[in-house]
């Protein structure tokens, strides 16, 4: 299915700054890290393009799940269905108020979408307040094939309180 946008364009950026140090008789020594990486996609298909945007504030009760279907019932911000043939950036957030609320990404019981994860029964796990942000700009990234291969099962692992969680996906619709 072909995109309803007419334009897209996004950036995904990881960014790590920290500063070591140890304190010495005369002196304390640094050790500065400062790693960037960044993508930048414009609209279309093929490599670093994507013309298929979703993202959303979610909520599941305790211990409840859902499977968003990446191949035919997630809407945009426009109302339309998006369609994902590859994912090129997954964003998950826990954004849940109970620190002991943590959330599971993978392992649909069918139709698992494997992308980044290797295998229809691996998982990650995102304590409350941490995130992944995983991202690529190949051609043909983490392939979605409706109807056999277009679940991602998000879990909330918490039996007595709701989790939160926020969710961005870029990728493209051929």
């Amino acid at each position: 299915m072909a995109t309803d946008m007419t334009d897209l364009t996004a950036e995904v950026r990881a960014t790590i700054r920290a500063t070591g140090q140890r304190a010495l008789d005369n002196s304390t020594p640094e050790d500065k890290l400062n790693v960037v990486a960044d993508l930048d996609f414009t609209f279309g298909t093929g490599a670093s393009k994507c013309d298929q945007m979703f993202h959303d504030d979610r909520s599941l009760g305790a211990g409840a799940s859902e499977d968003l279907d990446l191949a035919g019932s997630l809407t945009n911000a426009f109302g339309q269905t998006v369609t994902f043939a590859d994912v090129k950036a997954i964003y998950i957030e826990n954004t849940s108020d109970d620190s002991g609320t943590t959330i599971t990404v993978g392992n649909a019981a069918s139709n698992q979408f494997t992308g980044p994860l290797g295998a229809a029964a691996h998982t990650l796990t995102i304590p409350q307040g941490g995130f992944i942000l995983l991202a690529a700009d190949l051609a043909d990234v983490w392939t979605v094939t409706a109807g056999t291969g277009d679940l991602l099962k998000v879990l909330n692992d918490d039996g007595a309180n709701t989790a939160t969680y926020k969710i961005v996906l870029l990728g493209e619709s051929a």
